[in-house]
């Protein structure tokens, strides 16, 4: 599943950090590493976390033009969850 919330300007490292902190007190923890949220360059950042079979990967993004159009904004928060299935799924 993956959608895109639209923002009026590029969230940072330090916003999705807040997000990722608040995500971590709901049960979400990190992926691989610490759950610091990377620059990822061009002003964009993520991060990426697991809660159970879940995984979700949280980024700054700049919209498509289509989405641009749509949105009236330029900016957005991409959100990407991944479920497990199968043999993995059990595995913690």
């Amino acid at each position: 599943m993956s959608d895109v919330i639209p923002t009026a300007e590029l969230a940072g490292e330090a916003e999705l950090q807040r997000m990722t902190d608040r995500l971590r007190e709901r049960g979400w923890d990190h992926y691989d590493g610490d759950g610091t949220v990377m620059n990822l360059g061009d002003g964009t950042a993520g991060v990426m976390l697991e809660h159970g079979i879940w995984a979700l990967m949280v980024g700054s993004a700049r919209l498509e033009r289509e989405q641009r159009e749509a949105a009236g904004v330029e900016f957005g928060i991409a959100v990407d969850a991944i479920g497990r299935c199968g043999r993995d799924a059990n595995a913690g």
